[in-house]
C-alpha cells in the first residue's frame, strides 16, 4: 500500500455528457435514460456543484472511499441491500491507497500490461469476487507501474424488473494526483437496456473539478 493524505470533504463541480440517451441530475439524484422518449426533463448534458459527503452517486463522487466503498457493495443501478453471505474484515485505509483490489473480497485472475488513462505504463486486472458477485462489482483495475497505485477502477452491475427486462451498466474510474490528494476526475458510464421498446444503449462522460475542501 502506498500511504497519502486522505482527501478532506470537498466542494467540487461535476459535468456530464450524454450520447444515446439523456441525463436527468441534482444534487441529491443522477438518472440515466438509455435512448430517447423516457423523460420530457432529462438533458444530454448537466453541470453540477457538489460535495463528497453527499454525493448523489459514485461516478461523481471523487473520492477513495467511495470508490472503496463501491468495492464492497453495489450502488450505480440501485442501492441493493447488504449481502447475506459471510461477513468479511475489510477496513477502509483512511490514509492511504492500495494497490490491490481487497483480498478478503476479490482475487486476480488475469494480470497483462495495460495504460493509465494519462498514457503511463500499468498493469491491468481482471478480478472476481470471492463471494456475492451480484453485490461486488469490482471487474478490474490498472495500477501506475511507477507509482503503484490504483488510476483505473472498472465496476459493472445489473439489474432487472421494474419494466425492463435487463439493464447492464459499467463505469470506469480514473485518478490521477491533484496537489497532495488521488482523486477521481474523470469517469466513463455505459448503459444497455432492454424493454417492450427493444434494446437501447448509451454512454457518459463525466469529469470532475475545481476541488476544494470544505470549510
Amino acid at each position: 500500500m502506498n500511504v497519502l493524505p486522505a482527501a478532506p470533504a470537498l466542494h467540487y463541480q461535476a459535468k456530464i455528457g450524454t450520447s444515446g440517451g439523456t441525463i436527468s441530475a441534482s444534487s441529491e439524484k443522477l438518472v440515466f435514460y438509455p435512448g430517447s422518449g423516457w423523460s420530457i426533463t432529462a438533458s444530454n448534458e448537466a453541470e453540477l456543484t457538489l460535495t463528497s459527503t453527499s454525493a448523489p452517486s459514485p461516478i461523481v463522487n471523487p473520492t477513495w472511499a467511495s470508490a472503496f466503498a463501491w468495492m464492497q457493495h453495489r450502488s450505480l443501478l440501485v442501492h441493493a441491500e447488504p449481502s447475506p453471505a459471510p461477513p468479511v474484515d475489510v477496513r477502509l485505509p483512511t490514509i492511504a491507497v492500495v494497490s490491490a483490489a481487497p483480498g478478503d473480497l476479490y482475487r486476480v485472475v488475469h494480470e497483462q500490461d495495460g495504460v493509465c488513462p494519462d498514457g503511463e505504463p500499468g498493469r491491468r486486472q481482471q478480478v472476481a469476487a470471492l463471494h456475492d458477485p451480484d453485490s461486488h462489482p469490482l471487474v478490474g483495475t490498472i495500477i501506475n507501474d511507477r507509482t503503484g497505485l490504483f488510476c483505473s477502477l472498472d465496476y459493472q452491475e445489473s439489474v432487472g424488473g421494474s419494466g425492463l427486462v435487463e439493464a447492464r451498466g459499467s463505469a470506469e474510474l480514473r485518478f490521477t494526483s491533484i496537489g497532495s490528494y488521488y482523486l477521481m476526475t474523470s469517469a466513463q458510464f455505459r448503459m444497455h437496456a432492454e424493454s417492450d421498446r427493444g434494446p437501447v444503449s448509451m454512454s457518459a462522460e463525466i469529469s470532475l473539478s475545481d476541488f476544494e475542501p470544505l470549510r
